[in-house]
């Protein structure tokens, strides 16, 4: 299996997404990887195409634990999805958005990272030597949960 990730290094990483219809967002989930334990906070934030922010959260990797409610995210090496849960519903209407991924108090190391996971599956698409364009271009992997009236 190959990893296909972005090391979040010195600038904010940022996927773009277009709504088709309105959703009312409580929070997103990030496919994270950890390698080691990186100090700092970690924030994502929803902007509009403009670059106004309309939610944000930002959690440190020992919050991050605790809200997982596993002890999967303590390992030393990690991927899996990370949610972010803001403190206020997020309207997002048809339209184009941003998703981005920063830090604070944060310096990446080799020895020490997060990373953001691409959507991509080499079980569907056969690689061919060390990576593939595919692999680079691919939009970062997330999950966004909005509030359904029942």
């Amino acid at each position: 299996m190959q990893l296909a990730l972005e090391e979040l290094k010195a600038v904010t990483l940022v996927q773009e997404i277009t709504r088709t219809s309105t959703a009312l967002v409580n929070r997103i989930r990030l496919h994270l990887y950890k390698h080691l334990s990186p100090a700092g906070t970690f924030t994502c934030t929803v902007t509009d195409a403009s670059d106004n922010v309309l939610a944000s959260k930002s959690l440190t990797l020992a919050e991050m634990i605790t809200a997982s409610g596993t002890s999967d995210l303590s390992a030393n090496y990690y991927h899996g999805y990370v949610s972010f849960v803001f403190d206020k519903v997020c309207t997002l209407r048809p339209g184009e958005y941003k998703i981005k991924l920063s830090s604070s108090g944060y310096t990446y190391a080799d020895a020490a990272f997060i990373g953001w996971v691409k959507a991509w599956d080499d079980r569907a698409i056969e690689v061919t030597g060390a990576s593939s364009p595919l692999m680079v271009d691919a939009p970062y992997d997330l999950e966004l949960y909005k509030l359904d009236r029942v």
